[in-house]
This record gives structure tokens, sequence and C-alpha cells, in this order.
């Protein structure tokens, strides 16, 4: 009779959660793997010292099951499959990685939910905006600190943005960060609106709502994305002293905006999800999209896109939030994944692609800083999560 895989053999899942961990953000499939060979060589010694071993009494068992969950879809999906045969292949078989994908917009309810019952995932993909509900509801286990000089290897503030709040202890390993922008088809579009108000004029002529033509597709219901606004009118979430503004005439002033798009002028379909954004844009019946990087993966090829900064509004940056999204270990896993655990090393990942590409990133929710200065540059990485 076949032996089932064991999903839990003990203490020896710690190290095996880290060395899945690392091995999936210095694989390099969303921007975040080694592009020196000092980083090279210390991710191959942390690996050996994490990996599972023939002498492990734990390993001797036989294979290890761990489940990943994430939210990824198209490319993103494949690349991290890829990410995730390269383990397989490193480990010769002795960790079984077992993949789901769920949907980005019940991912974190099935995890508040399935964690405290010992029925989640071991690790998990997500942004870093519910770090602090996760840390005070003790769904998440830390992760080996790196040490400075390893640190260094990651994109500035990436790694700040996954520590807990409360303890200031690190909980996921960053994979990478993203923020949205405006894309458009040069084809209907031949240039990038240069203010927010020439955005919509655009819009309006690309736009024939009855027959299901749009000038302008986003999640108009999903804050991330309306943050654009909210920026761009001059409101915000919170004030100096951290005490919440939401009802302030800035921000009504941008809902009032984003309203007059869907319902008035008709350029934003109501109700739109990532789904229908991205059908509509492949059959050519969408102008312009405001989007994020994990889009490209979605553009059907020979589709014809190009991508620009959001334009500002009356001199006020329409600024995007910026996300991390992080690999975390669920507290519901067997194995304690201490700080003082071995693979500590193992906890450096460089900045950026070999190319110097901007990383691409899951969807994700809402993150805790503005992704764009008052001259419009976009800054490496948000402040701590909330």
């Amino acid at each position: 009779m076949r032996r089932p895989v064991p999903r839990h053999a003990g203490a020896a899942l710690g190290r095996v959660l880290v060395l899945v961990a690392i091995t999936l953000v210095h694989g390099g499939v969303f921007g975040a793997g080694a592009t020196d060979s000092a980083s090279a060589s210390a991710w191959a010694s942390a690996s050996a010292s994490a990996s599972p071993s023939d002498s492990d009494p734990d390993s001797a068992a036989g294979p290890q099951r761990v489940v990943l969950w994430h939210a990824y879809r198209g490319a993103e999906a494949a690349g991290l499959e890829a990410a995730v045969d390269a383990f397989r292949a490193r480990t010769g078989g002795r960790v079984t990685v077992e993949v789901l994908a769920v949907p980005y917009e019940v991912l974190g309810s099935k995890l508040t939910t399935a964690i405290p019952r010992g029925h989640g995932p071991d690790l998990f993909v997500l942004a870093h905006e519910r770090l602090g509900d996760f840390e005070a509801s003790h769904l998440v286990r830390p992760f080996p600190g790196p040490a400075l000089g390893e640190a260094e290897a990651f994109a500035p503030g990436t790694l700040e943005a996954l520590r807990g709040p409360a303890t200031g202890r690190l909980y996921g390993l960053p994979l990478a960060y993203k923020c949205v922008a405006l894309f458009y088809r040069p084809s209907l579009v031949p240039r990038p609106p240069a203010t927010v108000d020439e955005l919509v004029r655009m819009a309006e002529a690309a736009s024939r709502p009855d027959e299901g033509r749009y000038g302008l597709v986003y999640e108009a219901g999903s804050f991330y994305h309306h943050a654009v606004w909210m920026h761009a009118f001059g409101g915000a979430l919170f004030d100096g002293a951290g005490g919440v503004v939401f009802a302030s005439p800035a921000n009504a002033a941008s809902l009032a905006f984003a309203r007059t798009l869907v319902v008035d002028k008709r350029v934003t379909p109501e109700e739109a999800s990532g789904a229908l954004v991205t059908e509509l844009w492949n059959a050519g019946r969408a102008a312009m999209s405001i989007n994020g990087p994990w889009f490209v993966g979605e553009i059907a090829p020979g589709v014809d896109w190009a991508v620009a900064p959001m334009p500002p509004r009356e001199g006020r940056p329409a600024a995007p939030y910026l996300t991390v999204e992080g690999i975390f270990a669920a507290a519901s896993a067997d194995g304690d994944v201490r700080d003082d655990a071995p693979g500590r090393a193992a906890a450096t990942a460089p900045s950026a692609n070999g190319d110097g590409a901007t990383p691409h990133a899951p969807r994700g929710a809402t993150a805790t800083a503005p992704a764009a200065d008052g001259d419009g540059a976009t800054p490496h990485a948000p402040r701590g999560a909330t």
C-alpha cells in the first residue's frame, strides 16, 4: 500500500519552510532574485544549511508536504509554478510542495478562517497591508531575521514593510513591490494624457458605452485603485497624528469624481472586476486602464499597450499606493520558524531584476504609503504595514 506523504514531520518543517520560501525569493521569478555572485554564494550556502538531509531523523521518515496558497493568475501563476519546480528539482523529491491558487477577493478571509483551525496552508503569498491584523491574531510565524549586510541585498524598505508593527519581528520575505499606473493602447490613444482633465476628455472621446466600449477601465470599487483619485484631490486616510480623516471634503470630492466617471460620463464600466478589465482590454474595447504590473501577464499576445505614470490634477500627483508582496509562514504550520532558526543567512534577495525592470507583483489591496513623491518620482518601498 502506498504510504501517504506526511504534511508535517516535526521540527524539521521549520527548516523546510525557510528553504521553500528562500528558493522562491531567490528564484528571481518576481524580480527578487540574486543578481551578483556574492548574493548567489550566500544563497547557496544558506540553502545547503537549511535543506532536509538524509541524515535528518525527521527527513528519514519520508517526504514532507508543504502547502502554499497564492492568488496569482496568468504569467505570474506560471512564474510561481516554475519556481516551485526548481525547488522540487533541487531537493530531489524529499519535499512535496502543493500549490493552490485562491481568488484574491477571498484569499484573506480564507486565511483568517482556515489557519486557526489547522486547515490553512504552511506558506502563503500576500501583500503586506494585513500584517498588523495577522500578527495580532497570531496567524503568522516569524521568519529568521537577516543580518545587516544581508538585509542590504533587498530593495530598500521592503523588509521593514514585512515586520510586525507590534513587535518589529520579521514575518515574511519580500517577493516584489508594486503600484498601479496608466496603461493605454497606442492604437486608440496615441499618447498618454498630461493631466487628469485631459484623461477624462480622452476617455470620453474613446467611449461608446452602449456598444460596450470604454475609455477608462479599472476596478472602480477597489480602494487600492481609487487611492490615485483621493491623492489627486488632496485627500488622505490619516492626519499627521495618526487620526482617521476619511470624512473630509477632499475625500468626498474624489468619490464624487469616481462616480462621475462611472454614472454620469459612463467612461468606466460599473462593478468592473479584474477579469472584466482584462477581457475588455484584450477585445479592443478599452482605451486606457488603471492597473498594476500583474496586468502585463494578462494582456493577450499581439495586443498593443504602453504604460505611463498617472497624470496630475491641478499640479497635485495622482499618487498610487505602493505594496510589498511577501511570502509568509502560517502559524498553523508545525515546526518552529524562529529568529534563531537555521537558515538565518538565507533571507537575502536583491532589489531588482538583472535588466533593472520593476518586478511584477500579484493583485493586492490597500497599502500604507503613496507611491509617488511630489515630483512624481516613485520611491522603492512603503512605510510599515498597518
